[in-house]
C-alpha cells in the first residue's frame, strides 16, 4: 500500500537534517531502527503525509470500494477514515481489536465525526457508550462477534485445565509465586485431576523484570509454560487480558483479578460478580468446592 519511492525520498531528505543517534550497540540494524524511530518522533508530519497520499493513490488506482480495519484507533485505518470523509464512494468497517473504554487520545471534539461507516463492537454496553459519549449514529454500531471469538471456536475444550494469562504484571507474578507455595492447595487440585498452564504475553519478554519472573516460574514444576494456546481451557485467569474475555466467549470460565476490567469490557454490575476475584487462592478454593 505504501509508495516506496515517495517514502524513501522523504526519508533521505529528513536524514540530512536529523542529528545522528549514538548507541552503545554496534548492531547496524539496531542503529537503523533507532534512527528511523527518532526521525519519526521528530518529524511526524511528512510521514503522516506519506501514509495518507499512499492510501489515496492505492485506493484510487485499484478501485477500492470498502476498507476493513481492526480498529479506528489503528493509525493506518484512522487515515483511511480521514480519506473516506473526502471520498464518499469508499466505505469503512472497523472491528474492536482494542479496548475502547476511552478514546481520549484521539483528536476528538464533542462531536466525534471521524468514525467508520460501520463499527462492530463486543457487547451492548460498548455500543451504548459510543452512541452516548462519542456521538456514534445508532445505525453505525453493531454488536457482532469479534473474529478472535470465532477463532477459538475451532479448538477443543480441555476439561480440568487452569490457564494463567499474563500481561507482565508483577502483582500477578507475585500472586502466582505465593499461591504455589501452598503445596496442600496445589496438590489437592492436582489430586482432583487439574493441570496448570501459564501463557506469557509476547510483548512482556522485552523487559528484564518480566523475564526474571518467568525464570522463577520455570522452577515451579506444576506449571507448564506455553507460547501458543491450541485448546480451550476450563478456567482462564489473569489481570484484565482481552484473552480472558475471548475465552469467556469460547466457553471457558473466566476470572479477572484487576477491577478495572469491569470498565474496560463494560460488564454489568450484576454480571461482574461472576468474574472478579481478589486473588488466585480465592479462585482455587472455589474450584475445589
Amino acid at each position: 500500500i505504501l509508495n516506496l519511492k515517495l517514502g524513501f525520498e522523504i526519508l533521505l531528505n529528513i536524514s540530512k537534517i536529523h542529528k545522528k543517534v549514538t548507541l552503545n550497540s554496534d548492531d547496524d540494524h539496531e542503529k537503523f531502527i533507532n534512527e528511523m524511530f527518532n526521525i519519526f518522533l521528530k518529524h511526524k508530519l511528512p510521514f503522516v503525509l506519506w501514509f495518507y497520499l499512499s492510501i489515496k493513490d492505492y485506493t484510487s488506482k485499484n478501485n477500492i470500494k470498502c476498507i476493513v480495519g481492526d480498529s479506528e484507533k489503528n493509525f493506518m485505518f484512522y487515515l483511511c477514515n480521514i480519506y473516506a470523509l473526502w471520498n464518499r464512494n469508499i466505505k469503512t468497517i472497523a472491528f474492536s481489536h482494542e479496548i475502547i473504554y476511552n478514546y481520549a487520545h484521539l483528536p476528538i471534539s464533542e462531536k466525534y465525526n471521524c468514525i467508520p461507516d460501520c463499527k462492530l463492537v463486543w457487547n451492548e454496553n460498548i455500543k451504548k457508550f459510543l452512541i452516548d459519549k462519542y456521538n456514534f449514529p445508532k445505525d453505525k454500531v453493531i454488536v457482532f462477534p469479534d473474529p478472535r471469538f470465532l477463532y477459538w471456536k475451532k479448538y477443543p475444550k480441555k476439561e480440568k485445565t487452569i490457564l494463567l494469562i499474563s500481561q507482565g504484571s508483577s502483582k500477578f507474578y507475585e500472586d502466582i509465586l505465593n499461591t504455589f507455595k501452598d503445596k496442600n492447595l496445589i496438590n489437592a487440585l492436582i489430586k482432583n485431576g487439574y493441570s496448570f498452564y501459564f501463557k506469557p504475553h509476547p510483548g512482556e519478554l522485552r523487559f528484564d523484570a518480566a523475564v526474571n519472573y518467568l525464570n522463577k516460574l520455570k522452577t515451579i514444576k506444576e506449571i507448564k509454560i506455553i507460547d501458543e494456546l491450541d485448546f480451550i481451557p476450563e478456567y482462564a485467569i489473569g489481570m484484565s487480558s482481552t484473552m480472558i474475555y475471548e475465552l469467556l466467549n469460547a466457553g471457558s470460565r473466566g476470572y479477572f483479578l484487576d477491577e478495572r476490567a469491569k470498565e474496560i469490557y463494560m460488564i454489568d454490575d450484576k454480571e461482574s460478580k461472576k468474574y472478579f476475584r481478589k486473588n488466585l487462592k480465592e479462585i482455587f478454593f472455589e474450584i475445589l468446592n
